[in-house]
């Protein structure tokens, strides 16, 4: 059971480290991602989204 939140709690964080890495890049070195269609900005928005249901979906259980 607390493995489970352990590895929960490592995935969120390279979540919000490569978002946070997207953010630097965009802000700083003016590199925009989004401008290819599918680029790293929009799977990892999609990836975030996906993981908030799964950990809200498992919170609630």
């Amino acid at each position: 059971e607390i493995f489970k939140y352990i590895n929960r709690g490592i995935s969120f964080f390279s979540l919000s480290f490569d978002y946070f890495i997207e953010l630097v890049n965009k802000y700083c070195f003016n590199i925009d991602s989004s401008d290819n269609k599918k680029g790293p900005s929009v799977e990892l928005k999609e990836r975030l989204l996906l993981f908030e249901r799964l950990f809200v979906a498992d919170n609630h259980n």
